[in-house]
């Protein structure tokens, strides 16, 4: 969503940059051309608001038939008087806006004369280290990788890194939503942020990088909340950003995605329960819920079925959980109960899905 700038190399200040950016806690959302621009006070970049769009961007798109399209003038007068190039850079951001019948005959022509990548610069490497936060790394990390464990944070190509140099605070945000929206899938959200808030470092456990959901909730619902607040306050984090006393918004959504969604299927934790299956020939998962009995639940969560059943997704997560935590080959239980007990849970949880 952001225009294309090269850093130049540090103590110059970066030029304008103008960006499209969305309310994130408010449906239908808001557009707004916002600029980062440099402080020299602050020695970084600072970002506002210079034309509110408004719910429908498309207003200010003008169709020439099905063939083409141009930024209506009254836009692109507002916006010369803060940036160079604002027509170009107009019709890039508000490109997602224009009909898909237009974009669909221009889109074979965008693109070309595209040179591919440049190499990173040892500027660009200085800029790398020099601004971007922990917290930015480690989302980044994760949209590329899908790693919930973070310890080769440091290893992130450059190329991905520098994406996000020379943003403001607020600039930088809108980029990361916007990568978020198109990466994450809903059965990851939990996950994403449990590994970029970086909840690990709290629990002792071995699988605390590999399978969270195995974790007592509540503790690591606290510690969620615990290091939220301390982002809040961590002012340097905001530099260059307009907000009041009240959480920004930025980290209003992250609340609300942890409160709305659970943790989905934990690819390492799969991977453990391959590995165990390939050294354990004999045994094989139930092809249908009909292959684990009412007595094996029964034996497995202890509890009967038909209580399982009444039970609250959350209610039965909090239960799967104490029983892996007691049965996981790490803490001396046995392998194969622990591997019925996931398949059990994956069972009964999709049963309430489809209710």
């Amino acid at each position: 969503m952001a225009s294309n700038v090269s850093p130049p190399a540090s103590p110059h200040p970066y030029p304008p940059s103008l960006y499209l950016a969305r309310e994130v806690m408010a449906y239908p959302p808001a557009y707004f051309l916002r600029l980062s621009s440099w402080d020299e006070r602050l020695h970084g970049m600072v970002s506002r608001q210079i034309f509110a769009l408004g719910t429908t961007p498309a207003q200010y798109i003008v169709s020439i038939g099905e063939q083409g399209f141009y930024i209506a003038e009254e836009l692109i007068e507002r916006i010369e008087a803060e940036v160079k190039d604002a027509e170009k850079l107009l019709e890039e951001l508000l490109y997602p806006f224009v009909s898909p019948l237009i974009r669909r005959h221009l889109e074979r022509f965008r693109g070309r004369g595209h040179q591919g990548s440049t190499p990173v610069t040892a500027a660009q490497e200085e800029a790398i280290q020099r601004e971007l936060h922990d917290f930015d790394r480690r989302r980044l990390h994760y949209l590329m990788y899908g790693a919930i464990d973070q310890s080769r944070l440091y290893q992130l190509p450059a190329k991905v890194a520098r994406r996000v140099v020379g943003m403001s605070r607020d600039q930088r945000e809108q980029y990361i939503v916007e990568q978020e929206r198109a990466s994450l899938a809903e059965d990851e959200i939990r996950n994403y942020l449990f590994a970029v808030f970086h909840l690990s470092r709290f629990f002792e456990q071995s699988y605390a990088r590999q399978a969270p959901q195995m974790l007592e909730s509540d503790e690591v619902d606290s510690f969620f909340i615990q290091e939220l607040c301390a982002l809040a306050d961590n002012t340097s984090f905001w530099q260059g950003m307009v907000r009041d006393a009240n959480l920004p918004e930025y980290l209003q959504r992250y609340l609300c995605l942890w409160v709305d969604y659970d943790y989905g299927g934990n690819p390492l934790l799969a991977e453990h329960i391959r590995r165990f299956m390939n050294d354990h020939r004999t045994f094989s998962f139930p092809e249908t819920a009909q292959k684990i009995s009412s007595e094996e639940y029964q034996e497995i969560f202890g509890t009967s079925l038909k209580e399982l059943k009444e039970m609250s997704n959350r209610q039965l997560t909090r239960l799967y959980r104490l029983q892996a935590m007691r049965l996981h080959p790490d803490t001396g239980g046995d392998h194969e109960i622990f591997v019925r007990l996931t398949e059990a849970y994956k069972i009964l949880l999709a049963g309430k899905k489809h209710r």
